[in-house]
């Protein structure tokens, strides 16, 4: 299937393609806030006069405020695709007005086809990227952290509890 399909007529696909490149990548960025404040609250749980020892006692910070800003990434990518998809409709309005060409299709529902898909495609994506992202980090969080330090329904924090 080309991407030319859903893309407004005339338009380059390789700007899109960039800006949707661009928001991944934003939210791989963003984890930098996740690892920096876990590693932070590890280095809490640790003796600094006898290396390796746990402090008697030490229990690790919850998941959820470790998380910080590290998903904000994916839901600015997320909120990106509302600016693109305000761009395919208004190119549809400049030079040549493709906006005539469009309204004289057999089908009604081009114009909505090619200015909402790929940015819809586009939060699907960004969605999964913050699920598996979340994913992982609660993974780093649960095989990385000592088994004594780990708060009590860890498993809980993960689902809001």
């Amino acid at each position: 299937m080309k991407l030319s399909r859903f893309l407004p007529l005339g338009i380059d696909k390789k700007p899109v393609i960039r800006w949707l490149w661009g928001g991944a990548l934003l939210g791989l960025v963003f984890q930098i806030f996740f690892h920096n404040n876990y590693f932070y609250a590890k280095q809490a749980l640790y003796d600094w006069k006898k290396p390796q020892q746990i402090l008697p006692g030490a229990v690790m910070a919850p998941f959820a405020s470790l998380l910080g800003y590290s998903l904000y990434g994916c839901v600015i990518g997320m909120l990106s695709m509302i600016p693109l998809a305000v761009y395919f409709w208004s190119f549809h309005y400049q030079g040549s007005k493709g906006i005539y060409t469009m309204r004289r299709l057999p089908r009604r529902r081009e114009l909505i086809v090619r200015c909402l898909s790929i940015p819809a495609l586009g939060v699907l994506l960004y969605a999964l990227e913050l699920l598996v992202l979340l994913l992982l980090n609660f993974a780093i969080y649960w095989l990385c952290t000592p088994e004594q330090c780990l708060p009590p329904f860890s498993w809980a924090a993960l689902f809001g509890g």
